[in-house]
């Protein structure tokens, strides 16, 4: 299947910074593929290249395999949405719609049915007569997305459409973008620094770090199999620590922590030559005051109570055990025992051996 956008060993700089370097990353027709990382990671700069708003320095941008690299972005088929929405304020909902159809000659009747259409498809049809300071800040999003669709776009690109939504908006919005996409079965680039939206919308994430793409897969893969350090606390491990060895044992393996504890595992151990640390996430640990049966084959630890901060829905516990400090997050309303635990208690630790992920 001819990827419907591609980037071929893109590369970018700004004077004398290196903003992308050797980027090889394809869409799938109506895939929702998100960029994720940190703030100066690259993410706006390689959909600015596929947009047209800038230019790679090396390497070639492909839509439906046909270079567009020196296209002006009037002619690509791709469109953009971004945070600032970018609405003409004197113009009303249904104008902003329509503006892009003004430049394709259209005849005025097309015009007008074709921005109906694309109003309905984000169920804004009855409020067309609007000016954008009449709207709220969800209703702007949504014409900001109607005004993309209507030109029918290839792909579309959405550079961190909802970061001055409220939380609750914000929720609202990625569900209904995620229907949208799906009904329509375009391919959708969307641009986001947040690990909870990137996981709750995405086909595939493909998350960068200073201008590289550090790992690229399904969202629970980059949720559970990290492959680098970096990957495993981007995507919230606070559990991680150097490992000095690493031996197979049959299916499985053991690893030895640089600080002389031993854990079994079962992670893929292809890679065993290239791991540099263990990773456990905090959810998968469980903490009480009793060791576990010693026939459940558990990895153990045990250690004291440094810290505990309530968050709601879980409690985060810190417990020392020899120089290494851990992380629990269970939930608040879990057992007797756990909401009693108190400050400098001994405790224990434990989790399936396949919860531990070897990364580099």
């Amino acid at each position: 299947m001819l990827p419907v956008l591609e980037f071929q060993g893109v590369s970018k700089n700004f004077g004398e910074q290196t903003v992308l370097r050797q980027i090889d990353l394809s869409v799938d027709p109506g895939e929702f593929l998100t960029l994720l990382g940190p703030s100066g990671s690259g993410k706006t700069t390689l959909l600015r290249l596929a947009a047209g708003f800038e230019h790679p320095d090396r390497g070639k941008v492909l839509l439906q395999g046909a270079d567009i690299s020196r296209l002006p972005p009037y002619q690509r088929r791709v469109n953009t949405v971004f945070q600032s929405y970018a609405l003409f304020p004197h113009l009303t909902v249904a104008q902003n719609v329509a503006f892009g159809l003004r430049n394709l000659r259209l005849s005025k009747v097309e015009i007008q049915s074709r921005a109906q259409a694309a109003l309905d498809m984000v169920r804004l049809a009855d409020l067309s007569k609007r000016l954008p300071h009449q709207l709220s800040g969800g209703q702007q999003q949504r014409v900001a997305l109607a005004r993309a669709l209507v030109m029918q776009p290839e792909v579309l690109l959405l550079d961190e459409p909802f970061g001055a939504l409220d939380q609750r908006l914000r929720y609202q919005m990625q569900e209904e973008l995620r229907a949208l996409q799906r009904r329509l079965k375009l391919a959708f680039v969307f641009v986001t620094h947040d690990q909870e939206e990137a996981l709750s919308l995405s086909d595939r994430i493909a998350l960068l770090r200073e201008g590289c793409l550090e790992q690229i897969g399904a969202p629970d893969r980059i949720y559970d199999s990290p492959a680098t350090r970096f990957a495993a606390e981007f995507m919230g491990i606070s559990n991680i620590f150097p490992v000095s060895d690493v031996a197979p044992e049959s299916a499985s393996g053991r690893c030895k922590l640089a600080t002389g504890e031993a854990f079994q595992i079962k992670t893929p151990l292809d890679s065993v030559g290239t791991a540099r640390f263990l990773a456990v996430r905090p959810e998968n640990l469980r903490i009480s005051r009793t060791a576990p049966p010693d026939d459940n084959g558990c990895n153990v630890v045990r250690g004291r109570v440094r810290q505990a901060r309530y968050l709601g829905a879980n409690v985060l516990w810190t417990v020392q055990a020899g120089s290494n400090a851990w992380t629990v997050s269970q939930p608040s309303n879990g057992s007797i025992e756990t909401a009693s635990l108190s400050l400098e208690e001994e405790v224990f630790l434990w989790w399936d051996a396949r919860h531990g992920v070897l990364v580099e």
